[in-house]
Formats: C-alpha cells, sequence, structure tokens
C-alpha cells in the first residue's frame, strides 16, 4: 500500500527534496528548524517520526544525513498530502535559489573590492551567477516567468550592491539610475554590446 502522511509531514518531505535538488544535499536540522521556525525538539521529533514511517533515512550523529525513501513523485501525488502540491514546492525552491543567488552576489561584491577586475570585467561573472540560479530553477520546471524574474533579482541584487558601492565611492559622482544602467549594459558581454 502507498504511504499516506499528513499535511505537515508532506510540507517537511517537499522541503527536503527542494532543499536537495538546490544543494545536492539534505538540509541541517537548524535548517529545517529557521524554515519552519519550530523549536529544535519540534524539528527533531519530525525527523524521527518521518524516519519510523520509512519516509526518509538518515544516520545517527552525521549532520545532513537525510535521505528520502520516497520519490518526489510520491511527496506531490494527489491524496497523499494536500501541502506537497507543486506550485508551492516550486515556489518554495525558486525562493531557496534566488536567496543562494544573492548569497553568492554578495560574496562575489565582496572579493571584487579586492580584486583588479574593471567593472566592465566583473558583470559579466555577475550575469553567470544569475543565469546559473535561473538554470536551477529551469530544472525545477518552474515557469519561463518564473525563471525570469528568479535571474532578474538576481541581478537586482547585484545592481543595487553596485549603486551603494558606487556612492561609497564618489558620493558626487552619477546618480543612482546612472550608475544602475551602466552595470547593466555591461552586464552583456562586450562582443553583444
Amino acid at each position: 500500500m502507498p504511504q499516506r502522511f499528513t499535511p505537515k509531514q508532506g510540507q517537511y518531505l517537499t522541503f527536503i527534496a527542494n532543499y536537495i535538488a538546490v544543494h545536492g544535499q539534505a538540509p541541517a536540522e537548524a535548517e529545517l528548524q529557521a524554515h519552519f521556525r519550530v523549536s529544535p525538539p519540534s524539528v527533531h521529533q519530525m525527523v524521527l517520526r518521518l524516519e519510523e514511517l520509512g519516509l526518509i533515512a538518515r544516520e545517527p550523529g552525521r549532520a545532513r544525513s537525510i535521505r528520502l525513501l520516497v520519490s518526489e513523485d510520491t511527496i506531490r501525488a494527489p491524496g497523499k498530502s494536500v501541502s506537497a502540491a507543486p506550485t508551492t514546492a516550486t515556489t518554495d525552491c525558486v525562493e531557496l535559489a534566488v536567496a543562494t543567488g544573492c548569497r553568492v552576489i554578495v560574496r562575489m561584491f565582496e572579493q571584487y573590492e579586492d580584486a583588479v577586475l574593471d567593472d566592465e570585467d566583473f558583470a559579466p561573472l555577475v550575469a553567470a551567477a544569475a543565469s546559473g540560479v535561473a538554470e536551477q530553477v529551469v530544472d525545477l520546471g518552474a515557469s519561463k516567468m518564473a525563471v525570469d524574474g528568479a535571474r532578474e533579482r538576481v541581478i537586482a541584487c547585484a545592481v543595487d550592491l553596485y549603486v551603494k558601492g558606487c556612492a561609497q565611492n564618489d558620493p558626487d559622482g552619477a546618480s543612482e539610475a546612472e550608475d544602475g544602467a551602466r552595470f547593466r549594459r555591461f552586464l552583456v558581454p562586450r562582443k553583444d554590446r
């Protein structure tokens, strides 16, 4: 007989599946706690219950060792759990990909400050990172609108950081709009401008 689980268990299974799809590894219990905004004991009890039901397996004492024992199709199948609908799962995963992309962009800008790259050489690296996020979203089966939106949100993070950096380095320089437009032009490879 197919596995049945509660809507809340379905939410946890969906999050775990999406996290693995984006990061290539299982989430830590602390990440489950942060996502669901519950206490550490609540997360631990849920993990134990999912394990008891045969929905996941893990190696006690080893971080990020959760393995799904059910397919993603089973998690999202009608009647299994109303909370595991594909639109919710895809949306959660897209949000996770965008947040990760923005964190990568922040780190890139931190490294860029110490590098000898000029803006025209750095911007295409940002575009490549945003495209990487878009590819992750495509792999999730998201709509074209979601893919384009994810890419644009990551680029917007970069433009915002660039504009703030310009304002700090040259307070009397170009306007924020001009700095943002210049950076967006640099996102296009030189050969295509």
